[in-house]
């Protein structure tokens, strides 16, 4: 069983045509997905044949019937905390002609969790657990939450996996300061962008280099052109053999992700791992949303 704590969203797509035309109308196409990183993720987990519980706050709003109807159709165990003070996460997602797109975010109900959320019984039957950085943002009672979910992992012996989440939540909450709160984790997952906001460093290499000395395994994601692995034995690059087309590339770095924990907790071998996780962040790529397609 591998255990996900953190976001939930209604993702609200926004599949551009043509440039915005401020103040007139813009030609595009709209779609209404489920989303939120920690739900993709454990979304691919369940597409990929592996038990997971995922943990996550949602208000008590139209949004949630829609967003508990989607897991119907899943294995996940979902425990849904309800908050009564916030509406359900909600994105708005711009997304380009060419596939780049840009998050409008009301995290909602996402940051209202707190530590007393956190019990024993998530832990039952457990090997691993996920965690992303969105989950340290947010206020003091995120960032207490997620060093209390941590340390409990690390008192039960479950193996952590660890996603930066976002190059401009880093930098606003402090690189140092999360680096110093996750060191010790088992796998860091940041992309490019991530990587350096966490290091101050420019290349793969260097990033690689300087993130060992907090986490055991690193992966680098670097989109289309696959990715680095690296913990003390070395670094090695494994490149992306399917040239990735213009698509929707959201959740794609979820998806990665997740097939990377699924094939190494099979196989114990990082460039498996990495060729499955390339494998799967393509498929990804070429659908409008985060999820994966349904069995």
């Amino acid at each position: 069983m591998i255990l996900v704590l953190g976001d939930i969203n209604l993702d609200i797509i926004v599949n551009l045509r043509e440039e915005i035309n401020f103040n007139t109308d813009s030609e595009s196409e709209i779609h209404f997905k489920g989303g939120g990183s920690a739900a993709n993720f454990s979304y691919w987990l369940d597409y990929l044949n592996h038990q997971v519980r995922f943990v996550a706050k949602t208000g008590n709003d139209f949004i949630v019937s829609y967003l508990k109807d989607q897991f119907k159709n899943t294995k996940i165990d979902f425990i849904n905390l309800v908050s009564e003070n916030k509406d359900t996460g909600r994105i708005v997602i711009l997304l380009s002609e060419t596939g780049d797109r840009t998050m409008i975010t009301d995290r909602g109900a996402n940051i209202d969790l707190s530590p007393e959320d956190i019990t024993e019984d998530y832990f039952k039957g457990v090997g691993h657990f996920h965690l992303g950085a969105y989950s340290f943002f947010g206020g003091k009672n995120m960032e207490e939450t997620a060093v209390k979910i941590i340390k409990k992992a690390k008192e039960n012996n479950i193996n952590i996996s660890f996603d930066p989440s976002s190059y401009s939540g880093l930098k606003n909450y402090g690189p140092q300061k999360i680096l110093k709160q996750t060191k010790g984790i088992d796998f860091c997952f940041p992309n490019l962008d991530e990587g350096r906001a966490l290091t101050n460093e420019e290349s793969p290499e260097a990033i690689l280099n300087d993130l060992l000395k907090y986490y055991k395994n690193v992966v680098l994601k670097l989109g289309k052109e696959g990715c680095y692995i690296g913990n003390q034995e070395g670094i090695k690059k494994v490149n992306q053999k399917r040239k990735l087309a213009e698509g929707d590339t959201t959740g794609a770095g979820d998806a990665f992700s997740a097939a990377f924990i699924a094939d190494y907790l099979n196989n114990k071998d990082l460039q498996s791992a990495a060729k499955r996780a390339n494998e799967v962040a393509f498929k990804c790529v070429n659908k409008i949303g985060g999820r994966p397609p349904e069995k």
